[in-house]
C-alpha cells in the first residue's frame, strides 16, 4: 500500500494528521460574503486556515509561492485570492512580508474567525456584521464542543 502524501511530498501519517482539521461553521458557508468568494479564494482560505494550530493566529505565515503551489496556480492568482479574502474580511494582514535576500519573511495573517493570539484582538468574522450580541453568541457557541447542526 502506498503512503499518503501531500502536494509537497510530506507524508500524511501519524496522530497529528488524523486529528487535525479545518473547522468551517455553516453560518459562514451560507453568508453573502462567502458567496462572493470565487473557488480559488475559498481554497486559499482553507489553505491558510489549515496553517492555524489553535495558538498561532496573528502569526500565520503564508508566502505567495507556497500558496500558489498548494492551489496549483500562479503566484499572482494566489495573491488575488488572498486580496479577495482581505477585502471581504476573512483574513487580515498582521505584518507585511518582504523579500530582501537573507532577511526575507512571509506576510503574517490573522483569521478573523478567531481571537488573535499575537495582538489580543477579538474575533470579528465578516458574516456576523458589527452586532455585539451576535458576536458574543457566536463566540460562545463556536468555542463550545457541541455538535449542533448550526455549525
Amino acid at each position: 500500500m502506498s503512503e499518503i502524501q501531500d502536494i509537497s511530498g510530506d507524508q500524511l501519517v501519524g496522530p497529528d494528521w488524523t486529528r487535525s482539521f479545518v473547522r468551517v461553521p455553516k453560518i459562514m458557508l451560507r453568508s453573502k460574503e462567502y458567496a462572493e468568494l470565487n473557488p480559488r479564494a475559498r481554497a486559499a482560505y482553507l489553505e491558510i486556515a489549515s496553517l492555524y494550530n489553535g495558538h498561532n493566529n496573528g502569526v500565520i505565515a503564508c508566502a505567495a509561492g507556497y500558496l500558489a503551489k498548494q492551489l496549483r496556480c500562479s503566484k499572482s492568482s494566489a495573491a488575488r485570492a488572498v486580496q479577495k479574502l482581505i477585502l471581504l474580511g476573512f483574513i487580515e494582514i498582521v505584518e507585511t512580508g518582504r523579500f530582501a535576500g537573507y532577511d526575507s519573511y512571509a506576510t503574517t495573517y490573522r483569521i478573523t474567525l478567531f481571537d488573535c493570539d499575537e495582538t489580543g484582538k477579538k474575533a470579528n468574522p465578516p458574516f456576523l456584521g458589527k452586532n455585539p450580541t451576535a458576536l458574543n453568541y457566536f463566540a460562545a457557541r463556536y468555542s463550545a464542543t457541541s455538535n449542533d447542526d448550526d455549525f
